[in-house]
């Protein structure tokens, strides 16, 4: 196990916790509110970070044509999938919503395969068709998966 494998697991639980505490959360507090707090907070603590461990002198050579392209995955990709996450939690359970976030993953590599032409590997492979197996057998009552009591 590397470092990156560790920050994935740790990532996941995180998420996890995440998915609980939206869930916990939503029936008390504005799905927009909260939201926003979470975003005031990630970026308050990333410009933190970033000044206490990163080289910042490397943004006098950015190009003015990023912006557009990190206003495109700070908006649409993470702050309104946010919101729409946020706001879907208030009517499923979290069961029912980790499920449905868990097919994140496969769903990048469908279309990474179909629109850029990525090539599927075995790991690829093994990886979702784990996710679609774990789905089914938490979503069905399969007679030989069940416990004899």
């Amino acid at each position: 196990m590397q470092i990156g494998d560790l920050l994935t697991l740790i990532a996941g639980f995180l998420y996890a916790v995440h998915i609980l505490m939206t869930q916990h959360l939503s029936d008390h507090v504005d799905g927009k509110a909260f939201t926003t707090f979470q975003f005031y907070g990630a970026t308050i603590l990333a410009f933190v970070l970033a000044f206490l461990f990163e080289d910042l002198s490397i943004i006098q050579d950015i190009q003015p044509t990023i912006f557009l392209q990190i206003f495109y995955l700070a908006f649409f990709a993470t702050t309104i999938t946010m919101l729409c996450q946020t706001l879907g939690q208030k009517y499923t359970n979290e069961c029912y919503a980790s499920l449905i976030l868990s097919l994140e993953s496969v769903f990048g590599v469908i279309f990474s395969i179909i629109f850029y032409h990525e090539v599927l590997t075995m790991k690829m492979l093994i990886g979702f068709t784990f996710i679609f197996v774990a789905i089914i057998i938490s979503q069905t009552q399969l007679s030989f998966l069940r416990r004899s009591s």
